[in-house]
Order: structure tokens, then sequence, then C-alpha cells
């Protein structure tokens, strides 16, 4: 009995290096693995942006240029965890997040970003845009008031805040930021667009229906969308 009571302390205490052994082993290569920063954080973005063909055919997630977006968000991941500052992947990872329905993650990200000097344009235009999808306008607007005073020679901010005022119901003050919008470089067929989003939210419907038209005929990015307001609109005579 005694001999068995000696065996079993020894085999216990035998485990027990073992676990501390193994547990020291896996901090060590999490740290080694994961979390060794990239000395090219921007070759290895640039390396992912290739191999996913962004640059060719943007974050696509369905229709026949779709990319592997649930693969291309998990390597983007790894890239966070080795530079978790490094800007672009940052904007790029959260747009891959958006796109497979991780908006929280997205959020963090922006959030980060955001609060960086200088954030870059397409970051608090994604945030405004996540706040606005949440239904904080209140955020959406102090966001949109900040991309203004940054960037006040771009279109961006101003169509934006377009978009802002319309979901408000300020239609007069939706059509002065559009113009403005213009003014700095919007596409017209986009302005046209949302032109005819002002005028049929004010009951104006023939003329929004000429807007549609016209934004049509410039070849508009968002053509599906102009068309299904144009279709709503064609039971009326003239249109």
């Amino acid at each position: 009995m005694r001999q068995y009571s000696t065996v079993l302390s020894r085999a216990l205490a035998y485990a027990k290096r073992l676990f501390i052994f193994s547990f020291a082993f896996l901090l060590s290569a999490c740290a080694t693995v994961d979390f060794i920063p990239i000395l090219n954080p921007d070759a290895a973005l640039e390396s992912l942006i290739i191999n996913y063909e962004i640059e060719q055919k943007g974050i696509t997630c369905r229709g026949p240029n779709k990319i592997d977006c649930s693969s291309a968000a998990r390597e983007i991941q790894k890239l966070l965890l080795a530079n978790p500052d490094h800007t672009a992947t940052q904007v790029l990872a959260a747009s891959l997040f958006i796109n497979t329905g991780r908006r929280i993650q997205a959020q963090v990200e922006l959030d980060k970003v955001v609060r960086n000097y200088m954030p870059p344009l397409v970051a608090l235009i994604m945030r405004t845009d996540l706040a606005l999808g949440e239904g904080n306008v209140k955020l959406a607007k102090r966001l949109s008031d900040y991309s203004i005073s940054l960037y006040a020679g771009e279109a961006k901010p101003y169509l934006q805040r377009a978009s802002i005022e319309y979901i408000k119901g300020e239609y007069d003050k939706s059509l002065a930021y559009l113009s403005t919008s213009l003014r700095f470089g919007l596409d017209e067929s986009i302005y046209y667009y949302h032109l005819g989003l002002i005028n049929q939210a004010k009951h104006q419907v023939m003329q929004a229906c000429q807007y549609y038209k016209r934004s049509l005929s410039l070849m508009p990015p968002n053509s599906a969308l102009v068309t299904s307001r144009l279709a709503s609109l064609q039971h009326l005579p003239n249109c």
C-alpha cells in the first residue's frame, strides 16, 4: 500500500510538472506565432489584396465577381493581431468585417481609427454609415461634422451629410449639402439620383421621375437602385 502511494504521488507530481511545462509552452507559442509584429505591414497587406484580387473586384462577397470574403477576413484578422495599430489594415479589415456580418468588430476597429489624428476619410464615412444603420442619427451627425471639418474640399462628406438630413426629413438642408457635394466633384449621375430621392420624398414625383431618367442616362454606378426607383414611378403618366 505504501509503495502504491509513493507511485501515485510521483505520477501526480510528474503530471503537475507536465501541465506547467505544457501551459508555459502554449503561452510562449501564442506569443511567438500570433503577436510578433510584422516588419513590413504594408507589404503584408498588399499581398493579401493581390491574393484576393481586391483591387480588381473590390470587396464583393456575392455575384459573379465575388471574392472569398470569409477567408480574407480570417487572414486579415491575423494581420491585425500582429500589427493592431496599422491604419490601412484596420480600415480594410473593417470593410471585410462589415461584408461578412461582423459589424461589432468593424465598429471596434473604426472607433480606434477615428480617434487618431487626421483619420482617413474612408474610415469616417464607414463609421458614420454604421451609426446610421443603428439609427444613431445624433452620432452620425457628429461624425459628419468632423468629416466636413477635416475634408472640406471633398465631395463625399457633403453627400453623406445630405443623406443624414434626408433621413431626418430636412429636405431643404439635404438639397443644400447635395449641391455643395456636386460643387466639389460629385459624379453627376449620383447627384441626379439623390435629387430624385429628395423630390420623391417631397411628393414632387414628376420631377423625381425626370431626375432618375437623367441619372440612368449618365450610367451611374448604382444603376440597379436608380432603375428600381424609376420603376416605382412608371405607373404615372409621362414617366
